[in-house]
């Protein structure tokens, strides 16, 4: 629940002189969570939708649910006849700690500094709780899902072993990843929402220091 008002606090409210759409993909869950989402929301287009078991390894079957939610979700945007300046993809459940006003460069490919991730993990692989970009990166970026057979052949590579790494690699297969922008720190800027009663605030100083990183938060 609160993840839901603080989207409407932090993304909504602060876009209220912009024409804003909103579209949900989600897994059927509980029936008074479906319900809100939409009086909260009020989606031009949704799915909800039983779960789907893609795959008997338990581990793939998770990358290829989060990917089909992805492109799914993305296929209802490309159904509309225009195009939208702004597409931002995210999780249900996150907490957004500052506004995000959509006036800035959309050239770009927007996704958050992973800076407590060590340094291969950042090379190659992505914070994937959101991204911003225009409506021609989506587009290139909601084939992820497709391409997930031909990405699974190179598991065995070093840096196909998560969602983290899936989505730069697709990033990097489709001449997308000099496009590739990062702003806003989590803990500092967001955070998911089953984290927020944990002590990050000892969490966050062994990690962060604020002001060091206070010019990462800026788009």
């Amino acid at each position: 629940t609160k993840s839901l008002n603080n989207f409407k606090k932090h993304i909504l409210t602060p876009n209220k002189e912009k024409k804003i759409d909103i579209f949900l993909h989600s897994w059927k869950t509980h029936e008074m969570t479906e319900k809100k989402l939409l009086e909260l929301y009020k989606p031009l287009k949704y799915i909800y939708e039983d779960k789907i078991l893609f795959d008997k390894d338990k581990k793939w079957n998770y990358f290829y649910s989060r990917w089909n939610s992805t492109s799914k979700v993305l296929n209802l945007v490309f159904q509309e006849e225009k195009k939208y300046d702004y597409i931002m993809l995210c999780r249900f459940d996150l907490v957004f700690h500052k506004n995000i006003v959509f006036n800035f460069d959309n050239s770009y490919f927007y996704c958050s500094h992973w800076v407590d991730a060590s340094k291969e993990a950042q090379k190659n692989g992505l914070l994937d709780y959101w991204f911003i970009s225009n409506n021609n990166n989506m587009k290139i970026f909601s084939t992820i899902f497709d391409e997930l057979n031909n990405y699974r052949k190179v598991e065995s590579e070093n840096y196909i072993k998560s969602n983290h790494t899936i989505c730069k690699h697709h990033l990097v297969k489709k001449n997308l990843s000099d496009k590739i922008k990062y702003v806003m720190v989590e803990i500092i800027d967001f955070n998911l929402e089953r984290f927020l009663n944990n002590n990050w605030d000892g969490w966050k100083k062994t990690w962060y220091n604020e002001k060091k990183m206070k010019h990462l938060s800026i788009f």
